[in-house]
């Protein structure tokens, strides 16, 4: 049988979207109406984006510094990780 390596805990609602970065990081993003950062290994909550009104329903990474995230607020938004960067 196939054994859970990590659970990630800190959304308040239902995920939507997961988004690896470079297999040391990943993105969730939830009915919370944030997208979160996560160290995939650890699975500590690097940092969350906050912006959107309704929740998040999809996720993309243009780059290991850049991410795009779409909400049912019928918005998409460009964000930067680098101020997540030096946690």
């Amino acid at each position: 049988s196939e054994e859970c390596i990590q659970t990630y805990v800190g959304h308040s609602k239902w995920i939507a979207s997961v988004a690896n970065i470079d297999g040391k990081r990943h993105l969730t993003g939830s009915g919370d109406k944030t997208v979160k950062l996560w160290n995939t290994m650890t699975g500590k909550c690097l940092c969350t984006y906050e912006g959107h009104s309704l929740g998040v329903y999809s996720l993309s990474v243009v780059d290991t510094r850049t991410f795009l995230s779409g909400s049912l607020d019928e918005t998409s938004k460009l964000w930067s990780i680098s101020p997540c960067l030096s946690l």
